[in-house]
């Protein structure tokens, strides 16, 4: 019933389906939405090579990066256990 009722207020498509079609024409021209990524590749791979050593904390590491713990734990999952001490 509700369908019907909607080309009587100006939604032919439906409620919600003109957002739709924006997002898949900006895609056609190369737009992709989204919050950009907060570390670059060379910041993965320095802090890598950082959690190799184990007398330097995740948050030091998180700190010269400029991130929080979280965020450097969602980019390097290993890091949780990188220097652990061995139970």
């Amino acid at each position: 019933m509700s369908k019907n009722l909607y080309p009587a207020f100006g939604h032919p498509e439906g409620i919600g389906a003109q957002p739709w079609s924006g997002l898949a024409a900006a895609r056609r021209i190369g737009r992709t939405g989204g919050r950009p990524p907060k570390l670059t590749d060379e910041d993965i791979e320095a802090a890598k090579a950082l959690l190799a050593n184990p007398d330097i904390g995740v948050t030091q590491i998180a700190r010269r990066l400029g991130v929080s713990p979280a965020t450097l734990y969602r980019y390097t999952p290993a890091a949780r256990t990188a220097n652990a001490p061995d139970v």
